[in-house]
């Protein structure tokens, strides 16, 4: 998972990444590459992001943790960042001290995301609530799909100002084994996702729970953030384990 540090701390794409924690659970486990070869992987996919002008980072590795510092233009280009990482076999963790850019003032800060999410054309007629304090965005109320919930943590994400979004949204109710269906066609061997790994879904009164094995560390997040896109999930319990192979 990923361990942030101070107060813009939250990835929020995991779980809502958030989001987003450090457990190596499998230090003991063989990387299929040095420390070293996965800083260089690192360094070369980072200049992505750095190229267009979103952030400048720093990146060490020790035992398959990767040490990100540095800084993103806003929550956005950090979670890009953080994601490029995750994405590397080899990686069991992050641990990251990216400070946030971003120029805009709180002020009018709610407005403005209100007015990005209005541009997203399936959330448009949402009828969601925003509110906003010290940069950090509180999306609640109504979703019409869960598929639509990432676009709306993704639209608050990209406004200047926003340190952090919390994410209260709701989504239509249906039955557990409905839940842990859905949930499996999105995570399971057969699905579009392509996550390498056995997994495993349980559902209790709109809990999902992940149990197994994934190869990487966006896998394991990956697959939270796609049981959170399933209608009638209030809660994800991710107890994936990440063996690298």
């Amino acid at each position: 998972m990923i361990r942030s540090h101070g107060r813009n701390d939250r990835m929020g794409r995991a779980a809502i990444l958030a989001l987003i924690l450090l457990a190596p659970a499998s230090t003991g486990a063989q990387q299929s590459r040095s420390d070293q070869d996965l800083e260089r992987v690192l360094r070369a996919a980072l200049l992505r992001i750095e190229q267009v002008g979103h952030g400048r980072f720093e990146v060490e590795v020790a035992d398959g943790v990767a040490y990100v510092d540095g800084w993103a233009t806003d929550l956005h280009g950090k979670w890009d960042a953080l994601e490029i990482v995750a994405k590397v076999q080899g990686i069991v963790g992050i641990d990251e001290r990216i400070e946030l850019r971003s120029r805009g003032a709180d002020t009018g800060l709610e407005g403005r995301v209100r007015r990005r999410i209005a541009d997203v054309p399936r959330l448009s007629s949402a009828r969601l609530v925003v509110s906003a304090r010290g940069g950090v965005v509180t999306l609640a109320g109504e979703l019409a799909d869960a598929q639509d919930r990432q676009r709306a943590r993704e639209a608050a994400a990209a406004v200047d100002g926003v340190t952090e979004v919390l994410d209260e949204m709701r989504s239509p109710r249906q039955p557990d084994s409905k839940i842990a269906d859905d949930v499996r066609e999105v995570v399971g061997p057969r699905s579009v996702s392509g996550i390498a790994g056995r997994i495993e879904v349980t559902a209790v009164d709109g809990v999902v729970t992940l149990n197994g094995e994934v190869k990487t560390l966006f896998a394991q997040v990956q697959a939270e953030r796609l049981a959170h896109s399933v209608n009638g999930v209030v809660a994800v319990q991710n107890h994936l384990r990440l063996v690298p192979r």
